[in-house]
């Protein structure tokens, strides 16, 4: 089925690259940037060097291509770099952008309809997820884990889900 998927999506963004003016034939820097970005977004991304790993990989961890995938998402240099085609450029600023929306729209969504307030510190754990009860829904297909991790990684402090923030504290200890 993803298989399916990626490639259909292929198609219709060569379609419009074509429509735009690019060369799209095989081999083309465009055609082959496009290929990158719907396997960046669709979770299928190559993991480079240890590409024949994959497999003991797979044992290791739950999705390898997945977890470079959305590292390559979050990379900016994806979106501005003049090294990566236009159209891949766009495209990939307008997926990034709608999933974000998506995202937030559920969130938001599921907020107004229960009178619930979701967690808005992206410090939290809680973030990006449907909180319900013992129940938590992640809306960003694990994407916000990251964002999590990036956050206090950068402010060098978390916050627990009973909105305590602490310090992190050095390596090994459990603060």
């Amino acid at each position: 089925f993803l298989n399916k998927l990626r490639m259909d999506s292929f198609a219709d963004l060569l379609k419009k690259a074509e429509l735009a003016g690019e060369n799209v034939n095989a081999g083309s820097k465009a055609a082959e940037d496009l290929a990158k970005v719907v396997n960046k977004f669709t979770g299928g991304a190559r993991v480079g060097k240890v590409e024949g790993a994959v497999p003991f990989l797979n044992a290791v961890f739950f999705s390898p291509r997945k977890i470079v995938s959305t590292l390559q998402m979050m990379n900016p240099v994806n979106y501005i770099s003049s090294k990566i085609s236009k159209p891949a450029r766009l495209e990939a600023t307008r997926n990034l952008v709608g999933s974000l929306a998506l995202s937030a729209g559920v969130i938001s969504l599921y907020s107004l309809l229960t009178g619930k307030k979701q967690e808005t510190d992206p410090r939290s754990s809680e973030y990006g997820k449907i909180r319900s009860g013992d129940t938590r829904l992640d809306v960003s297909g694990g994407n916000a884990n990251y964002l999590t991790l990036l956050s206090r990684l950068i402010t060098q402090k978390t916050k627990s889900s009973t909105g305590i923030t602490k310090d992190l504290g050095g390596y090994g200890q459990s603060d």
